[in-house]
């Protein structure tokens, strides 16, 4: 089964599936890559790589989208 997750970097809707070794794999065309035991782990990476990306675009870090 996929489903699909927004992409804390771009914006782009990037898939979840199953990975054979790693469990869940969240992947997006922009590059990102994200590998978690379950569901609710890889969400949890999602939710702390969008408060670094948010804070780094705060300081000026990363360009706006």
């Amino acid at each position: 089964m996929t489903w699909r997750l927004a992409c804390p970097a771009c914006g782009h809707f990037g898939f979840v599936g199953k990975s054979r070794d790693r469990g869940k794999v969240f992947a997006c065309s922009c590059g990102i890559s994200l590998y978690a035991r379950s569901k609710s782990d890889l969400e949890d990476k999602l939710d702390r790589l969008t408060k670094k990306i948010h804070t780094a675009r705060v300081i000026g870090k990363v360009p706006l989208g």
